[in-house]
């Protein structure tokens, strides 16, 4: 192992400031699992996961100097990847979206469903929300958002936001459903 590899993430940081390309790749490397996993719940193709990654990791770069070493700093990556998937889903508004689906709510048996799937197959059915669907579900259940802040960040009415987070919950209950039924006759 490089001596650069056994570097805390302070000592990383500080070779990543001073222009240290080495240092930089190893940072993106220790933190590209970990990146790739929230982008990937945002955006519907592992190719856009990757882009929202890397133009992350610029921002990161970009202003590491201004990140406070007295922090945590996969808190302050995982907001700098939200905001850039955000952004890029705010350019996507003028293509086509998904279409609504009208929305069957069955609980019977949620947790059981749930607890069999493995991340990859809920990730899979959750990307096939739709884009508002998924942001306002991923937001609040998964980064912990509360309503005024997501209507903020998404220039959209608190209220909408609660009327997607529902929307969401009883669609990937329907999909959950359909998958079971599939899997399990």
């Amino acid at each position: 192992m490089s001596a650069i590899e056994e570097l805390d993430i302070g000592a990383l940081i500080e070779k990543c400031v001073s222009g240290q390309r080495d240092a930089q790749k190893q940072l993106y490397m220790r933190y590209y699992t970990y990146g790739m996993g929230i982008c990937m719940r945002y955006v519907n193709h592992e190719d856009e996961a990757i882009s929202c990654f890397n133009d992350g990791m610029m921002r990161v770069f970009n202003n590491l100097h201004k990140f406070d070493q007295t922090k945590d700093f996969k808190p302050w990556l995982k907001t700098i990847l939200i905001h850039t998937n955000l952004n890029y889903l705010r350019s996507m508004k003028n293509k086509p979206q998904s279409v609504e689906l009208s929305i069957g709510i069955n609980s019977n048996g949620k947790e059981e469903i749930i607890s069999g799937l493995h991340y990859q197959d809920l990730l899979k059915v959750v990307q096939k929300l739709s884009t508002n669907y998924r942001t306002v579900f991923n937001l609040y259940v998964i980064d912990g958002y509360n309503h005024e802040e997501i209507a903020q960040k998404l220039n959209i009415s608190a209220s909408t936001s609660r009327s997607n987070l529902a929307r969401a919950k009883a669609r990937l209950r329907q999909l959950l459903n359909q998958s079971v039924t599939v899997n399990h006759g």
